[in-house]
C-alpha cells in the first residue's frame, strides 16, 4: 500500500518538489525571504542554479539584484559557487581536462540526459574529469550499485573515479541516469572540497562522520531532483520499470533500489510543506534521517 502511494505522490504531486526557483528570488530581492529556515549552502546552491540557468550576459546583473538582501555567509557561499560554475572559464578551477574521457556510450547517454534534464545540474563543472567505468564484477561494488571512489589517488581533481555494477550492461540509459545523478553529486561535492582545500580552507580538509551523512543526502536529493525535472513519458517509463511482473520475478536488484528510493520518497517528502527551498531542504532532511537509521551508511560513515 504504502509502495502504491508513493507512486501516485511521484505521479501526481512531485511538481511541489521543483524549486520554484523564479519565486524564491523574487521573495529575496522584496526582502521577505526568511533565511532562518535554510542553510547558507542550501539556499546559495539554489539561487546559482537559477543564475546559471540564465543567459550569460544576464547573470551579473541579476546577482547584483539580490546581493544586498543575502547574509554574508551566504553571499560568501554564493560568490564561490558562481567563479567555479561560470562559463566563462570552462570548468578550470574544478576541472582541466578540455574533453571527456572514453568511456562506454550508454554512460554518455546518461550524462546527456542528466543535463537535459537539469539545466542547472551543478556537476556539469566535472563532467570532463568523470571516469565512468563498469566494475569488473560485483563483487567490487561493496553492495553498492554505484560508487564513486573518494580515495586520494584513485580520485584526482582530474580523475573522478565512478564504477558501476556490471548488473547495468543490461538496463536501460533512464534507469542509469537515475544511479548517476547520484554519482556524480558526490564527485562534484569531492572536486569542491579539494579545491577550498587548495585554497587554504584547512577545515574542509577534515571529513567527519556527519559530513559523510550529508553528502550522501544530497546526493539522493539530487536524484529526487532529476526524477522530479523528468518528462511524464520519463516518469511512466519509470514506474513501469519498477511495477513489471519480470522486476518481481527475477528480484532485480537495480529495479528494487528504484523501488526503495520511491518508497523512501513517498513516506518522507509527501509530509513537506511549503514550496521550493523549503521542501527540497525538507527532503533533504528526511534523507538524512534515513541515512543516518541506515546500518550500510553507518559502517561506512562511522570508519
Amino acid at each position: 500500500m504504502v509502495f502504491i502511494l508513493s507512486l501516485l505522490f511521484l505521479a501526481y504531486g512531485l511538481q511541489k518538489s521543483k524549486i520554484s526557483l523564479e519565486k524564491q528570488f523574487e521573495s529575496i530581492k522584496s526582502g521577505t525571504f526568511d533565511f532562518s529556515v535554510v542553510s547558507a549552502s542550501s539556499i546559495a546552491k539554489t539561487l546559482n542554479g537559477y543564475i546559471m540557468s540564465l543567459p550569460k550576459e544576464n547573470r551579473a546583473s541579476t546577482y547584483q539584484e539580490i546581493a544586498l538582501k543575502l547574509p554574508d555567509e551566504v553571499k560568501k557561499e554564493m560568490l564561490f559557487l558562481l567563479k567555479i560554475s561560470d562559463e566563462k572559464k570552462p570548468s578550470d578551477l574544478l576541472c582541466d581536462r578540455n574533453e571527456m574521457y572514453s568511456m562506454p556510450e550508454e554512460f554518455l547517454r546518461a550524462l546527456s540526459l542528466i543535463q537535459q534534464r537539469m539545466p542547472f545540474n551543478l556537476a556539469k563543472p566535472v563532467n570532463n574529469c568523470l571516469l565512468i567505468q563498469y566494475a569488473t564484477s560485483d563483487n567490487e561494488m561493496v553492495e553498492a550499485e554505484g560508487l564513486f571512489v573518494f580515495e586520494p589517488g584513485s580520485s584526482t581533481k582530474d580523475k573522478l573515479t565512478i564504477f558501476v555494477s556490471p548488473r547495468y550492461k543490461n538496463q536501460s540509459d533512464l534507469l542509469t541516469a537515475f544511479l548517476l545523478s547520484h554519482e556524480t553529486k558526490h564527485a562534484w561535492s569531492y572536486a569542491i572540497k579539494q579545491l577550498k582545500v587548495s585554497g587554504g580552507d584547512m577545515v574542509s580538509k577534515i571529513s567527519t562522520s556527519e559530513d559523510c551523512y550529508l553528502d550522501e543526502a544530497e546526493a539522493f536529493t539530487n536524484q529526487l531532483l532529476f526524477i522530479s525535472s523528468l518528462n511524464e513519458g520519463e516518469k511512466e517509463t519509470l514506474f513501469a520499470i519498477v511495477q513489471s511482473p519480470s522486476s518481481y520475478l527475477l528480484n532485480n536488484q537495480e529495479t528494487q533500489s528504484l523501488k526503495n528510493f520511491l518508497v523512501t520518497v513517498g513516506e518522507t517528502t509527501s509530509k513537506c510543506n511549503g514550496d521550493g527551498v523549503q521542501v527540497l531542504v525538507c527532503a533533504k532532511n528526511s534523507f538524512l534521517d534515513v541515512v543516518k537509521s541506515s546500518s550500510y551508511y553507518q559502517k561506512q560513515c562511522e570508519r
